[in-house]
């Protein structure tokens, strides 16, 4: 855990991926997040909050689905978010998601998400 952490401390930027199995990220992303932990300092006065411990990262999700609706499970994407990626510093850039992932094809001919996938990866690659 100790070096895994140390590279997410050194990275530029954080991309992590999963699919969507019954309407949650995977339980290795989840086991993930909730390793990062350490990264965050808690504030116990007057309530308990968390603040990062690190410079911010810039990051980047990419969740496939079977649903061909890239909304369905947008209040998860948004709740995982605005909850636990602030406090480990780490700032949200893009939520990539990739729908019909069951169907090769549907996913090759996703000319819009290919182009968004692109152009955070540009972004990134410029640290924006």
């Amino acid at each position: 855990l100790s070096e895994a952490l140390q590279k997410v401390i050194e990275a530029d930027a954080i991309v992590v991926g999963s699919p969507i199995y019954h309407m949650q990220m995977t339980g290795p992303v989840k086991n993930l997040y909730d390793r990062l932990f350490p990264l965050a300092d808690i504030e116990f006065e007057p309530h308990i909050s968390y603040k990062p411990r690190f410079a911010p990262k810039k990051m980047v999700t990419v969740y496939s689905q079977g649903d061909p609706d890239p909304q369905t499970y947008q209040s998860y994407f948004d709740y995982t978010a605005g909850t636990l990626f602030p406090a480990f510093g780490l700032d949200l850039v893009e939520n990539l998601v990739v729908t019909r992932a069951w169907d090769p094809a549907a996913v090759e001919s996703d000319a819009v998400l290919k182009i968004r996938a692109y152009e955070t990866g540009k972004a990134l690659a410029k640290g924006k």
